[in-house]
């Protein structure tokens, strides 16, 4: 007597249970390599926002100014700046034109507000213009610290320091900026890493 075609009950078991193993790697493989994906996603996103803000403010503050002899205008405190600096617009030629503007960062509520009054509105009273705003997301949290020139550097959370007379016409020796990002939440998470990124910009002009 032949024996009948196909497979035995324990054959198809066998089976299921190894095709079942198999999808469960391929699944917890595809799981690890999202999750990964993900967390580099993040990681890129916080360092380009903390790079791109650094710099920008870097850059601005490098091409600060003194306002006049006797007072910079600078002022700081441990979550706003305020300073003229020169920057650059750009005519229907493209050709690159100095610009003096008055900037403006500010903290608060979990938010940094830029602001920037160019030309003219620079040096009028702030409640009669209106100046170009920008709000700056992922930023958890902001400290400015203020330094005067020289190799022993003391950090103030206040510039000009009232008590120290010379401070009003000077602009800081230095400039520590600390940042706290915030990464982007996922759905998987309840809550969101936040990164720190520190910086040191040198400002060497000074009014003796």
């Amino acid at each position: 007597m032949k024996p009948k075609n196909g497979f035995t009950l324990v054959e198809l078991l066998i089976s299921g249970l190894i095709f079942s193993l198999i999808a469960l790697s391929l699944y917890s493989a595809f799981r690890t390599a999202n999750l990964t994906y993900k967390r580099i996603d993040r990681a890129s996103y916080v360092d380009e926002a903390a790079r791109l803000l650094l710099n920008r403010i870097e850059n601005e503050l490098k091409n600060s100014f003194a306002f006049q002899e006797d007072d910079s205008r600078f002022e700081g405190n441990g979550q706003s700046l305020d300073f003229f600096s020169v920057t650059s617009y750009y005519d229907e030629k493209a050709k690159s034109h100095p610009l003096i503007c008055r900037i403006k960062y500010e903290f608060s509520g979990e938010k940094l507000i830029y602001s920037q009054y160019c030309g003219l509105d620079s040096i009028q009273p702030q409640d009669q213009v209106s100046p170009e705003t920008e709000e700056l997301s992922a930023i958890k949290e902001v400290k400015f610290e203020f330094a005067e020139s020289g190799p022993d550097k003391l950090w103030q959370t206040v510039w000009p320091n009232e008590k120290i007379i010379d401070q009003k016409k000077a602009l800081p020796g230095a400039i520590r900026i600390t940042l706290t990002v915030q990464e982007k939440k996922i759905k998987e998470e309840q809550e969101a890493a936040a990164f720190n990124f520190t910086k040191i910009v040198p400002l060497l002009r000074k009014y003796d």
